[in-house]
């Protein structure tokens, strides 16, 4: 579990760059609360409004890291056509 959220952490560290300081605080306080799947979701929707979508890498590694637990639909239009592409949606 440490591992897990050590990997989300790193995951939405990793995808800061070019948003405003503190503009994934909402973010950071789901992850910090035990609601990391949440906090990945809210990540996606904040990365599909500034840039018009996700790409595919990150796009997968959302899906992956939330571990089944955000169903398909809650995802961003981009998020859901990447992973279905690659057939890697978990169900």
């Amino acid at each position: 579990m440490e591992l897990w959220l050590a990997s989300v952490k790193a995951f939405v560290n990793d995808q800061r760059a070019g948003f405003p300081e503190g503009a994934l605080s909402f973010v950071d306080r789901l992850v910090d609360h035990s609601e990391a799947p949440e906090g990945l979701l809210a990540l996606a929707w904040l990365l599909e409004e500034k840039d018009g979508s996700v790409s595919p890498e990150v796009a997968r590694r959302l899906v992956d890291l939330t571990g089944g637990l955000i169903a398909r639909e809650e995802f961003p239009p981009s998020v859901i056509q990447a992973v279905d592409l690659d057939g890697t949606w978990r169900d």
